[in-house]
């Protein structure tokens, strides 16, 4: 298998990773994985392997998968970064490892909000709890805690000229961040009311009719992303994880 647990362990750049990655047409990659650098490292590749494991035993082959550290140039980041709409529009589905620190990541939240921005319906988003071995219990409770005290202008990001620029994105596009803030809550209840993560979260029931498209999160890996024959086609992982 070509995907080691010690390749994802931290997010040191590693350029020779690029090695075991393939070009695909945009629309042919299975997922693309969001997910954040500070969640237990070993939790997150579990997650990842019994999600993988899964889907081979569903569709009988590994699945192809678009992964950061491995698919971002690591001698351009920026500019691959500026890329990021096109690498989430041409994948089937958007698979979130939901850790303790998922919320508090500006780069995962903009993922997630970009993919369902793109025309991504809720049922093509997947979401798997990274929960430590021995301390479930306690991470269910940080996830739902990350949820319930959710707000962009707490959100964290290693770059602190990304995070100006994003907010100033944010805040052109929305007028405000609060109003932001509650798109995004507005996604996450509705990806946990299809069942995709069990935590206690209530779903609001004055939401507006853009939820009632999110159905059975069991069908996402299912669904098919947009074909595309554009000659320029988005990096993905090849591996069978």
């Amino acid at each position: 298998r070509d995907l080691r647990e010690a390749d994802v362990l931290d997010n040191n750049p590693s350029p020779g990773l690029a090695k075991i990655t393939k070009s695909i047409k945009l629309g042919h990659c299975d997922a693309f994985v969001s997910h954040s650098w500070h969640d237990d490292a070993h939790a997150k590749w579990s997650a990842l392997q019994a999600w993988a494991d899964d889907f081979e035993h569903r569709r009988g082959r590994c699945p192809q998968i678009w992964f950061d550290k491995f698919c971002i140039d690591q001698s351009n980041i920026e500019a691959d970064l500026r890329c990021l709409p096109i690498f989430l529009s041409g994948c089937k589905s958007l698979v979130i490892f939901w850790g303790p620190t998922y919320l508090s990541r500006l780069w995962c939240i903009m993922e997630m909000f970009t993919f369902v921005h793109m025309g991504g319906d809720l049922h093509r988003i997947k979401t798997i709890p990274v929960l430590r071995a021995g301390r479930e219990a306690e991470d269910q409770r940080a996830l739902r805690e990350s949820f319930e005290n959710f707000g962009t202008l707490k959100c964290k990001c290693f770059n602190a000229d990304d995070k100006e620029r994003m907010l100033m994105i944010i805040q052109t596009a929305f007028g405000h961040i609060p109003k932001f803030d509650q798109s995004v809550k507005h996604i996450l209840r509705h990806i946990c009311a299809a069942g995709s993560l069990r935590i206690d979260i209530e779903v609001d029931e004055d939401d507006d009719g853009h939820a009632s498209r999110c159905c059975d999160s069991s069908q996402s890996e299912s669904g098919t992303g947009p074909e595309d024959d554009a000659e320029d086609p988005d990096r993905m992982l090849k591996p069978c994880l």
